[in-house]
């Protein structure tokens, strides 16, 4: 975070109990518990120092609702619902401070055929309509010039994977409001 803090958020057998740590004072310190566990997520620290929690498996094992922590406030809020449960699916922030969601694996058949994009403003998900490779595990690295680069993950077989893909944030086309 800004601050220097880190903060943890969720994963197996800490489902429900987030923690920051201090590397100054070299200390852990219990959050407030947020509503939905999970585990598989991905957590973005979003331009204005809130992170944005998505994805994952726990309860409700569908997990759809998306939610931020304000660790200022140590407080949690719902901020929509994904249209598509994925687990282990990949996060970028957009320079436009956008959050891209995508990948990821499917808990029913093509849960996970689109990307989707989170607008912090309005708390709107959108469905970007792309067809995305069958993968989780992905890793995203956001370039320069705006555009992300996904590499590795898994496929479905399970082998890893050597593809990688450019998503070009400047052109989303085909959004689909909420």
């Amino acid at each position: 975070m800004p601050n220097g803090k880190v903060v943890i958020i969720g994963g197996w057998g800490n489902l429900g109990s987030p923690e920051q740590y201090d590397p100054v004072t070299e200390t852990w310190q219990q959050c407030l518990t947020f509503a939905v566990d999970r585990t598989g997520h991905t957590a973005t620290l979003l331009n204005n120092g809130q992170i944005l929690v998505v994805g994952g498996v726990g309860a409700p094992f569908d997990n759809l609702e998306a939610d931020l922590y304000n660790p200022l406030s140590d407080t949690w809020s719902q901020t929509g619902y994904i249209h598509n449960e994925r687990v282990y699916g990949t996060a970028a922030l957009l320079p436009n401070g956008e959050v891209l969601f995508t990948y990821g694996y499917g808990f029913w058949p093509n849960t996970y055929a689109n990307s989707e994009l989170y607008d912090p403003i309005t708390g709107i998900w959108t469905i970007v309509n792309d067809t995305i490779p069958h993968t989780f595990y992905n890793a995203a690295s956001v370039l320069k010039d705006g555009n992300v680069l996904f590499t590795g993950g898994i496929e479905d077989n399970p082998f890893p994977t050597r593809t990688t893909r450019l998503y070009n944030s400047s052109r989303i086309i085909n959004r689909l409001k909420s």
